[in-house]
């Protein structure tokens, strides 16, 4: 498949967004161009994710949940990917915590230590 059939293609998909993707050759150019692109950071977020790339996923996916429009105005196939991103960032914020908190275990179980408290603090802050 040559580069202008894939460009028909992107600009098709993105006339199915309702617009709400900024035209560029990439998705981190159209980024560039608006960081608030909401469709924008949903696909970027998709695409890291199945890169292997869940930490940079979740960068992409957060602000794209944050930044959603309501979801009536969504049609059926937008308001399903905004549905999973936030399900993702839900499931990784879960995934992280029990991590750090493996991983810091000991060090919290001391308790009254200041080391304790600035982990405890740390996690808290972390995870929101």
């Amino acid at each position: 498949m040559g580069e202008p059939v894939i460009r028909q293609a992107t600009l098709q998909a993105m006339r199915i967004l309702g617009g709400q993707f900024v035209f560029g050759r990439t998705i981190d150019e159209a980024l560039k161009r608006e960081p608030r692109a909401f469709a924008a950071l949903l696909m970027k977020g998709s695409l890291m994710e199945r890169k292997g790339l869940n930490r940079r996923a979740l960068s992409a996916y957060r602000p794209a949940v944050q930044l959603a429009p309501p979801r009536e105005q969504l049609d059926p196939a937008t308001q399903a990917a905004l549905d999973y991103a936030q399900r993702f960032c839900t499931r990784y914020t879960d995934e992280f915590a029990s991590h750090l908190n493996n991983a810091v275990g000991d060090f919290r179980e001391r308790g009254d230590s200041l080391e304790a408290r600035r982990i405890a603090s740390f996690i808290d802050v972390t995870l929101g």
